[in-house]
């Protein structure tokens, strides 16, 4: 495999060139396809032995998707109501190594214990769907199907390794094991009922220069948010949102010293992950996100019918970009500047999603963004490959890309260089299936040029999914 860089009009592109492939081979629907395999320290090695993996690189990255889509002839409709597995690769001197586990859920254990899906709340429901009495059943239940992120709470000795979703629970494991220890639904002040319909943000934060977690939690109000009675009669969260594309966007502005509360409004926009938020010097902040004007409705396309099919999989495409907010607290206004251009490779490489940062930027002025295009469709620039990408968000035009024709990227994790000065000096690890040889590797990029460092095969695949998160070696 040899690698190249090129420069196509002002963009640096650098991407990783075979034999050429006209279309991707059928492999690439096994991203959608259960999994059922569990794995414990499953030895793995580099491919090369010519470019050395920086000393500094020793930790864990776990990545958690879904990875049961059927069970007892019952089948989910949509990726996010696959149940949460966890991958984890374990990175040091003396080697690396493969696991991967379900995760213990209230669900995914009495389903097992079933034989079949058993009742609970879903996204988009399930096939063939839940009987009246079912449904009130999975109402229930806490939704704790953790299968969308993964997170450290507390430091130390007293870390905990949680599986979240958005809702207000998550699912303990153990960094070594994956072994799930326990689910904990913590306690809110002054909410002591309907607990089951708290719902939270799976992507908390860490408070800049402290351990503490920040997230946010939604009760039921007078004017909910969502068509409770739909959630209730469905019990599938899809159902219950609603769009209202006429209507403003509300945005919430909390001092996190003074717990002071402002709000402000703007055009409706559907944002799917923040990136980061800063204060400039004239006091103004700085909020990049991913969003859509398309509302919810994009979230449609991830139905896993229509994913495992070639066809309907190159419907699949990018439907979000970056967007930058500046809100003036001081004038009360808001301006909302989303990243376009008229050339296609360039206006591409604007529609990352789950963006990522060198954290010790984290509500700091900064430059880079990274992320994936998520659009299967053969006909874009990178010919239906998911695409890592290194937004410039300082100097128009230096955004860099990595592809590889038939391999598909996940969201990416950046490692800062310990002794690294620069924001963009350390690496970028991410989980690429490759559809030709029908297995995942870890991709270890160069986070300043976007050059591969190196690879390495893990030994089955691991099915789509959206987050992951690397912890160091303590």
């Amino acid at each position: 495999m040899a690698f190249y860089t090129v420069r196509v009009g002002t963009l640096l592109l650098a991407m990783t060139l075979a034999a050429v492939v006209a279309s991707a081979p059928d492999g690439v629907l096994n991203l959608f396809r259960t999994n059922v395999e569990e794995l414990r320290h499953v030895p793995m090695k580099y491919d090369s032995d010519d470019t050395a993996v920086p000393k500094w690189l020793e930790g864990t990255l776990v990545r958690n998707a879904p990875a049961m889509f059927e069970l007892g002839g019952r089948s989910v409709i949509h990726v996010f109501d696959g149940f949460a597995k966890m991958h984890s690769i374990a990175i040091g001197q003396e080697g690396l190594n493969f696991s991967s586990a379900f995760l213990q859920s209230s669900v995914y254990t009495r389903s097992k214990k079933a034989g079949r899906y058993a009742p609970a709340l879903t996204f988009l429901g399930v096939d063939p769907s839940f009987s009246e009495l079912e449904k009130i059943e999975a109402l229930t239940y806490k939704f704790d199907n953790t299968d969308v992120n993964v997170w450290k709470f507390g430091h130390g000795k007293n870390s905990v390794y949680a599986g979240l979703t958005d809702d207000w629970v998550y699912d303990k494991f153990d960094l070594e094991t994956l072994a799930t220890t326990g689910v904990s639904i913590p306690p809110i002040p002054g909410v002591t009922f309907l607990t089951h319909f708290v719902q939270s943000c799976a992507h908390p934060l860490i408070e800049p220069g402290t351990n503490n977690s920040i997230n946010y939690v939604l009760e039921l109000g007078l004017l909910p948010v969502v068509n409770v009675e739909k959630m209730v009669t469905t019990v599938e969260v899809a159902e219950s949102m609603q769009w209202f594309p006429d209507e403003k966007t509300t945005i919430v502005v909390a001092n996190i010293k003074t717990g002071k509360v402002e709000y402000l409004q703007h055009d409706a926009l559907f944002v799917t992950h923040h990136a980061n938020a800063y204060e400039t010097q004239d006091g103004k902040i700085i909020v990049d996100i991913c969003a859509s004007e398309m509302g919810v409705s994009i979230l449609t396309q991830y139905q896993i019918p229509m994913l495992r099919n070639l066809s309907g999989l190159h419907q699949s495409v990018a439907q979000t970009r970056v967007y930058r907010y500046t809100i003036d607290l001081a004038n009360k206004s808001v301006e909302a500047k989303p990243f376009r251009s008229k050339d296609p490779m360039q206006d591409f490489l604007h529609q990352i999603e789950v963006p990522i940062i060198n954290e010790n930027y984290r509500a700091r002025h900064y430059c880079y963004l990274y992320g994936v295009v998520l659009d299967f469709s053969p006909s874009n620039p990178v010919n239906g490959s998911l695409a890592l990408v290194k937004k410039n968000l300082c100097t128009p035009g230096k955004d860099q890309v990595w592809y590889h024709p038939n391999h598909y990227a996940s969201e990416p994790s950046f490692i800062p260089n310990p002794d690294g000065t620069d924001e963009d000096d350390g690496v970028i690890l991410s989980s690429v299936f490759d559809a030709m040889l029908e297995k995942n590797y870890l991709l270890i990029l160069d986070s300043k040029t976007m050059k591969k460092i190196n690879t390495a095969y893990m030994p089955t695949y691991i099915p789509f999914g959206f987050h992951g998160r690397f912890f160091p070696r303590q």
